[in-house]
């Protein structure tokens, strides 16, 4: 959808009262004219539930056409806000008596209920010398929402429904960060050592994703969806991000396990991804580009799960021939994927592969809504101008001093 919450008018159609009689899935349906489904823009729209917030319940509908009767009765050019269901539907929805006045709701593709969190990392510098200064050492409160995790500084800014508003809470973050921590340099990216330090040090940019509870489900396939959309994150995600990533990407991932191939953390219902590292934090543009390309992947991935009712066989299914969440992505090579990411080279991601992906993101039901951030994220991702020089992965440049990319 254009937005995630829209207002509709919902309308008792007689038409499909009839066709209820023939078939009982009509009282699951809401029917949409052209014009509607243009101004709501749902695509995939054949295959896809609306979410009807009604004022006595609320109801999960699967969307179909709306019948030329109805549309002709209504008038062609009102049907722009109208959805059509059956009279028993509308009482369920909208309470028992039926007015000749039309009652306005509003509507949701369920994915809004999915948060964003994240817990990206940067290295404190003395400005003069350019040394870095274990991140543990600086503050006296480790754990507060701007600390540090051993050697790194660490952000933990509040989680959201949208990457808008979590941008805007690591804005405030840093914006509002104490004046004595804006005396050392911020500096992001994959990797991070000086001449004092005795090894190189991993930068981390894990993204944490809050989904909703599973009914029904157990506790071992809630942790197999995560483990499925973190397999999608990766190559959706992690793969274009390789061309952007410096400096030494390819140190991180030669840790045992750390920021590898679905390199993940899974809960109850959330899950971290511990793949990307912190190059995404060193500008707004590419932080707002990644987490709304990554969030419109996971909102995806449950929608194709709740459209098929939760079905745990595609869910957990990864054969090529059979449709599954995997599939549906066209993920299909996962030791290419795999030996790709844990490499981490720019020269194995090529623009046509980055392109291939783009083309894929295209094809999702949430481009719609995250189109912005989509395009400009493969954009960067096939610039000249990346990997950034070293001079450019100063956090203060965006975040404080609102330089362009």
């Amino acid at each position: 959808m254009k937005e995630e919450k829209m207002n509709l008018v919902l309308v008792p159609s007689p038409t499909m009262d009839e066709w209820s009689k023939k078939n009982i899935e009509e009282h699951n349906k809401i029917r949409l004219s052209k014009r509607a489904r243009v101004h709501y823009g749902p695509s995939e729209w054949k295959n896809i539930y609306l979410k009807i917030h009604g004022i006595q319940n609320e109801a999960r509908l699967r969307i179909g056409s709306a019948a030329l009767k109805d549309i002709q009765e209504t008038g062609a050019t009102k049907t722009k806000q109208v959805g059509f269901v059956t009279t028993k539907t509308y009482n369920i929805l909208m309470g028992n008596e039926i007015s000749k006045v039309q009652k306005e709701t509003w509507i949701s593709e369920t994915a809004q209920k999915i948060t964003i969190g994240t817990d990206p990392e940067f290295v404190l510098t003395d400005t003069k010398t350019g040394l870095g200064i274990y991140g543990d050492t600086v503050f006296e409160n480790k754990w507060a929402q701007l600390g540090s995790d051993g050697p790194c500084a660490e952000l933990r800014p509040n989680p959201s429904n949208n990457v808008e508003d979590l941008i805007k809470n690591i804005e405030i973050l840093l914006v509002n960060a104490p004046d004595k921590l804006k005396t050392y340099g911020w500096i992001g990216g994959a990797t991070y050592q000086s001449k004092e330090m005795s090894r190189r040090y991993a930068i981390g940019g894990h993204i944490h994703f809050g989904l909703p509870d599973i009914p029904g489900a157990g506790q071992s396939p809630k942790h197999i969806l995560q483990r499925r959309i973190v397999r999608i994150l990766d190559e959706l995600i992690a793969l274009p991000l390789i061309r952007i990533d410096t400096p030494n990407p390819e140190f991180r991932r030669n840790l045992e396990g750390y920021g590898r191939f679905e390199d993940a953390k899974t809960y109850d219902i959330k899950f971290e991804w511990r793949v990307p590292s912190g190059i995404w934090l060193v500008h707004k543009e590419i932080a707002t580009a990644v987490l709304g390309s990554a969030k419109a992947v996971v909102e995806e991935c449950w929608k194709k799960y709740e459209d098929r009712d939760y079905n745990e066989e595609f869910m957990l299914c990864t054969r090529e021939n059979i449709d599954n969440l995997l599939t549906s992505f066209e993920c299909l090579n996962t030791e290419e994927v795999r030996n790709k990411v844990n490499e981490a080279r720019t020269s194995s991601i090529s623009t046509e592969l980055v392109g291939n992906i783009h083309t894929r993101l295209r094809k999702m039901s949430t481009y719609c809504r995250y189109k912005e951030e989509i395009n400009n994220f493969f954009k960067i991702c096939c610039s000249s101008d990346f990997p950034l020089p070293a001079k450019k992965l100063e956090l203060k440049l965006s975040w404080l001093n609102n330089n362009p990319l």
